[in-house]
């Protein structure tokens, strides 16, 4: 990370931190009720990433983007797709 650009770098640990903070609320996304996500609805862009992960383990970043923005207008993806772990998750 010592080569990126400073704005890079600060993205990126911040957006960490969000993905970090979503997965410990949801203990590994083991405890997904409604009382999770409303004391922390910061989590659900995360979340949104790592359902359509899930269903669509084959796509990278961007086309994952494609997909899931006409199903989530207005919502903060960007950030949190760059944060999540690249390898293929398995069902």
């Amino acid at each position: 990370m010592r080569f990126a650009p400073e704005a890079f770098r600060s993205t990126r640990v911040e957006t960490t931190e969000h993905v970090k903070a979503a997965l410990l609320a949801t203990n590994d996304l083991r405890t997904l009720n409604a009382a999770t996500l409303k004391a922390n609805p910061g989590a659900l862009p995360t979340l949104r990433i790592c359902a359509a992960r899930r269903q669509r383990p084959s796509c990278g970043p961007a086309k994952l983007l494609d997909w899931l923005r006409p199903r989530h207008p207005g919502a903060d993806l960007q950030r949190a797709i760059h944060a999540l772990p690249t390898e293929r998750i398995s069902r």
